[in-house]
């Protein structure tokens, strides 16, 4: 007899919001300043759908890219390690912080996925966070896009995680752009692959939508989108 996962994923919002840094604002300075509260209460909205999925009793609930709520354009107007210390350090702890209240408080799994900082390196990082609030897995995204490689390290492995509800792997966004990632995930043993994303529909979501089934039964695994 088959196992039965019941899977939540989040939407924020019914669209693209508005930029999370307008690298196009007349005063940066003010910019800059209000990027990081509008993080925060990015990471807050996603917290309380999560909080409301969990009354039809969810394993694991799955958000989209950038649920730390920052991007990187900021490095647009200051150093890389001024970003780092000021801005991105302290919002990924308050994400990472909330997300594994949460989990635990709900007792879920939770897959999200924020920019991470590592040393000197930004990676834009999936994470697994366990029914007790604990980091349980990370991948690092592997193939990115322009207006993240000029800035962002670029993952270098692709790993699968043994949870209680079965074997996961994580892909982030332009990941299921390419076979090969799926496919190895597949080949480790994945039963579903959680994608979170900040869309899909680059060349249109009719074809970004056919791209995920096809990912889907060229490898027999589920996967999982969350997106904007």
């Amino acid at each position: 007899m088959g196992r039965k996962v019941k899977i939540v994923t989040i939407q924020p919002l019914q669209r693209l919001p508005e930029p999370y840094f307008d690298y196009c604002a007349p005063d940066i300075e003010q910019e800059l300043e209000n990027a990081p509260i509008r993080a925060r209460e990015t990471i807050d909205r996603i917290c309380n759908l999560v909080e409301q999925s969990c009354g039809t009793g969810p394993d694991v609930v799955c958000t989209p890219e950038f649920s730390g709520g920052l991007s990187v354009h900021p490095c647009l107007f200051m150093e890389k390690s001024q970003y780092i210390e000021t801005m991105l350090r302290p919002t990924y702890d308050y994400a990472v912080n909330r997300y594994a209240e949460v989990a635990k408080k709900n007792r879920i799994h939770l897959v999200t996925c924020v920019y991470e900082p590592c040393g000197e390196e930004i990676f834009n990082t999936g994470m697994i966070i366990s029914r007790q609030g604990e980091i349980v897995g990370r991948y690092q995204k592997t193939h990115l896009p322009s207006n993240e490689g000029w800035i962002v390290s670029p993952g270098t492995n692709y790993s699968v995680f043994e949870t209680d509800f079965g074997k996961v792997g994580i892909l982030i966004c332009y990941d299921m752009h390419f076979p090969e990632p799926c496919r190895i995930l597949a080949l480790r043993g994945a039963e579903i692959v959680f994608n979170p994303t900040v869309g899909y529909d680059f060349c249109g979501e009719l074809i970004g939508e056919m791209r995920v089934r096809i990912r889907a039964v060229d490898n027999g695994v589920y996967i999982v989108v969350s997106n904007f």
